[in-house]
């Protein structure tokens, strides 16, 4: 136990010594224990309870020196008044917070949870086996942790599976995860084929993904064109607050405001469509950080750039701060595009090596003897994983640790949730014909749903560089425009430029971000958009500045 957690007992033990009856009596009108329970808050109500009430007590102290500090110094300490407040709304609110936290993490992972305890259920392992096994799933850490709990109830509480099932359907915050656990436990109670349920709740598991992900793709597609939108929008109305502060001889004021939009505004905006699009999308339990590592390694290449090219007067201020950026951004997205191109090369593979291990199973073939046939075809970057997991058993290595190396090395999650099944399947039954025939249509349904998904986002790719383009195109107007009137309180229009120009650049570096989350669910999908789009940036400013 940590002293963080021995403090944390010491505080809820002295709660309850002091406020457990009250706590009792106040409990009946706030209605906690199923909050508690869905919000997997692993404390007793009561024991919640007093401990809030043992804060609210030291909370009305604050609250009593916020009154004295209001009145006699200043009306900035008036929030002290309102620590009781604070402190109520504050665990009220825990419960139902860490409940949708739960909720969250579980939901895109029950389609797998389904998924594995059909293909379970085809060798004829019960569903409350499949979840026991589920604890060992590393790979699913939201289902992991729930059935953690199912097992807790039946083997330590000493409840039936059923009962326990029952509670859990009553306790999760996902929906879609407590209807399979109704539906499971109505099939048994009626005596119902089980396995036909499990068979016919993975495909609508499938078919219910595919239309989540379409609809979020279609949402996620309207944010970017809103986000672009309003960029624009605000990009022109600022650079027209700028160009008309210069023609009426405020200029002051218009480039303060330019300024402030530049710095403040276009990160803020952007960082606010990142999380929109971070709360939209379905969240994957593991993220990759070898991009952001090389970023972060390159970051300070590009700092050594960008000051030996100041520190000679090499080019103008916005080729330099473009060839810093070029530097920053192109190693992060030669490496995210070749994790990228690595994993999508996988999951095909897998996909095709698991429809032609089926027919090769239904040959009579053994599985290991399946897996060693099949590494001499070609499944794209799949192939040489094949290779070495095939050796590896010849050697005597056993198969669930030869595909486990495997599993260590690639850095696709879903090319490790299909192996994960893969050996589970040999491990319970020696994968028999219909698991692996349940494995190889989930394999399929999967990647037919990943790419219809990549397709929709696709046709939304092309804005954010045609907002590039039309800033670009204004910038250079409105210096040719301003510097065609010789306005006497008009200095230094080529300063100016380079100012506009690197206003443009920067807006390019968020817009690039934005672009990568919401197309391919990653910031790190970013460089790669910021390092084309600084290119645009650098070869239409020049086009351009040969024309005005």
């Amino acid at each position: 136990m940590t002293e963080e957690d021995a403090f944390s007992v010491k505080i809820k033990r002295f709660a309850l010594k002091h406020f457990e009856k009250q706590a009792e009596k106040l409990l009946p009108f706030l209605h906690w224990n199923r909050a508690l329970e869905r919000g997997g808050v692993r404390t007793y109500a009561v024991a919640y309870v007093s401990v809030m009430i043992f804060f609210l007590l030291q909370s009305l102290l604050i609250a009593a020196l916020g009154v004295v500090l209001t009145v006699c110094l200043s009306l900035w300490f008036f929030p002290l008044v309102l620590a009781p407040l604070f402190v109520f709304l504050g665990y009220f609110a825990y419960p139902f917070v860490k409940a949708s936290e739960r909720g969250e993490k579980l939901t895109p992972e029950v389609p797998f949870t389904i998924t594995y305890t059909s293909i379970m259920g085809a060798g004829g392992v019960s569903p409350y086996t499949s979840f026991k096994r589920l604890t060992q799933a590393e790979l699913l850490p939201a289902s992991r942790e729930e059935a953690k709990r199912l097992v807790y109830q039946v083997e330590v509480m000493g409840e039936d599976p059923l009962t326990a099932f029952k509670k859990a359907a009553e306790t999760t915050p996902s929906p879609s995860f407590t209807a399979f656990l109704r539906g499971y436990i109505d099939t048994t109670i009626t005596g119902g084929n089980v396995k036909h349920y499990l068979q016919v709740k993975m495909e609508e598991a499938l078919r219910d993904r595919s239309a989540q992900l379409k609809i979020v793709a279609e949402r996620l597609s309207t944010l970017l064109e809103g986000y672009m939108a309003v960029s624009v929008m605000l990009g022109i109305v600022f650079y027209l607050m700028w160009a008309t502060g210069g023609l009426l001889g405020s200029g002051g004021m218009g480039e303060q405001m330019f300024y402030l939009y530049v710095s403040v505004f276009t990160p803020l905006f952007a960082a606010l469509f990142v999380w929109l699009a971070n709360a939209m999308q379905p969240k994957r339990p593991f993220a990759d950080w070898s991009t952001y590592k090389v970023a972060a390694g390159s970051f300070g290449i590009a700092v050594a750039v960008f000051a030996m090219l100041f520190w000679f007067g090499l080019f103008d201020l916005t080729i330099q701060f473009g060839i810093a950026t070029l530097v920053f951004t192109l190693p992060a997205a030669i490496e995210y595009s070749k994790i990228s191109r690595e994993n999508s090369g996988v999951e095909k593979g897998i996909t095709a090596f698991l429809r032609d291990y089926t027919e090769a199973r239904k040959t009579g073939l053994a599985p290991e003897k399946a897996i060693s046939e099949l590494s001499r075809y070609n499944y794209g970057e799949f192939s040489k994983h094949l290779k070495r997991i095939n050796w590896l058993i010849e050697t005597g290595v056993p198969t669930r640790e030869a595909i486990n190396i495997f599993m260590r090395k690639t850095k696709s999650w879903l090319g490790k949730v299909y192996m994960y099944l893969l050996i589970e399947t040999i491990d319970v039954g020696g994968a028999t014909i219909s698991t692996s025939e349940a494995l190889a249509s989930f394999a399929s349904s999967t990647e037919a749903i990943e790419k219809e998904k990549k397709m929709t986002m696709k046709m939304a790719i092309g804005i954010p560089y045609v907002m590039v383009v039309m800033f670009l195109v204004v910038v250079e107007m409105l210096i040719s425009m301003l510097g065609g009137m010789a306005l006497p309180f008009i200095s230094n229009m080529e300063w100016q430029n380079i100012v506009l120009t690197l206003a443009v650049m920067l807006n390019s570096v968020c817009a690039g971000f934005v672009t990568g989350k919401i197309t391919e669910e990653t910031a790190a999908a970013g460089f790669k958009h910021i390092f084309v789009m600084i290119l645009i940036c650098l070869a239409v400013s020049t086009i351009m500045g040969v024309f005005f």
